[in-house]
């Protein structure tokens, strides 16, 4: 069952990032990836798992290059629509990614091996908005849930700033984050250790 207030703000956060310029996307993304950059969290990490973003999400095609450039490996989800269940695979270049519904790209499984997450392990979460208590709301599916029930490493959420709410409607099967990255800062959860 869909939640209104949460459907409500989706609908919110959308439209003020459609009203958003390029310029102004532009400098805010590259202050996130900037803060990115320089946590311990990244630091630390030898996978990094993000997703291949579209023009309405937060950029993440510098933070794929970055750490390629550095030498990590990086996968990229791939949507199980018979288990609603997120595979990571590694990322092989744009040539190895294929369209998928809702104009995704995802990594074409006969090119790109799955990959195997653990505790070094740091997944960058798309967000809409998120919380002082590391809650994110995305895009509906459930899909990043599901997916951090078991994840062993540090998620963290990229976030624009202003939609760093006090509290965001949650739902029974929603999922913390640890650190939220906005243009601004990094916050810690509280929910987490």
């Amino acid at each position: 069952m869909t939640n209104p207030a949460k459907e409500a703000l989706r609908r919110e956060a959308l439209a003020w990032r459609e009203g958003l310029s390029h310029e102004e996307k532009a400098a805010g993304e590259g202050e996130m990836l900037r803060r990115l950059g320089a946590l311990p969290a990244w630091a630390g990490a030898d996978l990094i798992l993000t997703y291949y973003s579209t023009p309405r999400e937060i950029d993440t095609h510098g933070l794929i290059a970055a750490a390629l450039g550095e030498g990590r490996t990086v996968a990229l989800p791939r949507c199980d629509y018979q288990t609603r269940r997120l595979v990571f695979l590694e990322y092989r270049g744009e040539d190895a990614l294929m369209p998928a519904p809702m104009a995704l790209w995802e990594p074409d499984p006969r090119r790109c091996p799955p990959v195997t997450p653990g505790a070094g392990t740091l997944c960058v979460v798309p967000a809409l908005a998120a919380d002082g208590a590391g809650l994110r709301m995305g895009y509906g599916g459930g899909w990043y849930d599901r997916f951090l029930e078991d994840f062993p490493g540090t998620a963290l959420a990229l976030c624009w700033d202003c939609w760093r709410l006090q509290k965001i409607p949650a739902d029974p099967w929603d999922r913390p984050v640890k650190l939220v990255v906005t243009q601004t800062g990094c916050w810690p959860s509280r929910a987490l250790p």
